[in-house]
């Protein structure tokens, strides 16, 4: 990551949200990009992955609040190159954990209820600050305007893309290896 996202991405991280919605709303853009459920040895999971320290510590606060519980956090580097750091937070997620990832739409792929929270000027920011810190990137303005978020499933991008429309910005979308990539250019 280029080190204007990375500095983009600190700053935002350190954003102070006031509001439980918000911090769901964050949290839920966090784990449509990067969340998965895993089931080992007869327990339930729940693991973000990220290579920027910022958005780790960003997860970990959110899902601590929201949760109500400590996730564990796990250090690597990347099999290839050996390159790049790469942060692992999970939990394990018991019955009510379960109950609230299904309640944010996590469990369900996206359903309407959640989506339609987004109505709020403030959780519509959240969601789009969490997608951008799960899944984004962004040149310099300095140079030609690009921003990037990644999505796994077309849905979720789409509902970005509405998101974004709200706040009067048209994006457009295109698939690349199996993700669905929304980008803005040249504003």
């Amino acid at each position: 990551m280029n080190s204007f996202a990375r500095d983009v991405k600190s700053e935002l991280a350190r954003q102070r949200l006031k509001h439980a919605c918000c911090m769901e709303e964050e949290l839920r853009a966090f784990l449509e990009i990067n969340g998965k459920l895993v089931l080992s040895a007869g327990q339930k999971n729940l693991v973000f992955q990220t290579e920027n320290a910022s958005v780790a510590r960003r997860f970990f606060s959110l899902a601590k609040t929201c949760f109500d519980v400590t996730p564990e956090v796990l250090y690597g580097r990347h099999k290839k190159l050996q390159k790049n750091n790469v942060y692992f937070i999970q939990s394990i997620m018991d019955e009510e954990a379960l109950s609230f990832l299904n309640r944010l739409g996590f469990l369900a792929g996206g359903n309407e209820m959640a989506a339609g929270r987004r109505r709020k000027k403030c959780c519509r920011r959240a969601y789009l600050r969490g997608a951008f810190l799960a899944g984004g990137s962004l040149n310099h303005p300095e140079r030609e305007y690009h921003l990037e978020i990644s999505f796994p499933a077309e849905a979720h991008v789409l509902q970005a893309q509405q998101v974004l429309k709200t706040f009067g910005l048209e994006a457009r979308y295109f698939e690349r290896k199996g993700h669905f990539v929304l980008y803005l250019k040249g504003g």
